[in-house]
């Protein structure tokens, strides 16, 4: 809808008529663009309504080892090390225990 502004009418009830012919016209536009932008942007689901009862296992399993986890408590113990000479002299007796052997 085209309003020449220039070639208005001067009549106060044929410029009401146009102005609520144009705020009608803007009402829907603006619906229209909300629409399209919660189809966008908005929120979307799938199925039947009751459908996230059905798979609620995952949360559900969640919460029982989260008190499971809390149950189970221990410190765990870090390993020695064995210094180097140690273990050097270990392997050294061990080959020439060997080494007695064979002769």
């Amino acid at each position: 809808m085209n309003i020449d502004v220039e070639n208005l009418p001067d009549d106060p009830a044929t410029l009401k008529k146009m102005l609520s012919q144009v705020m009608s016209r803007y009402q829907y536009l603006e619906k229209q663009f909300r629409i399209a932008q919660h189809k966008q942007f908005g929120k979307s689901i799938e199925g039947d309504p009751g459908q996230d009862v059905l798979f609620n296992e995952a949360e559900e399993l969640v919460v029982e080892t989260e008190t499971a986890e809390e149950a189970i408590r221990y410190t765990r113990n870090k390993p020695t090390r064995i210094p180097y000479l140690k273990t050097y002299l270990v392997k050294l007796s061990f080959t020439t225990l060997r080494m007695k052997k064979n002769l």
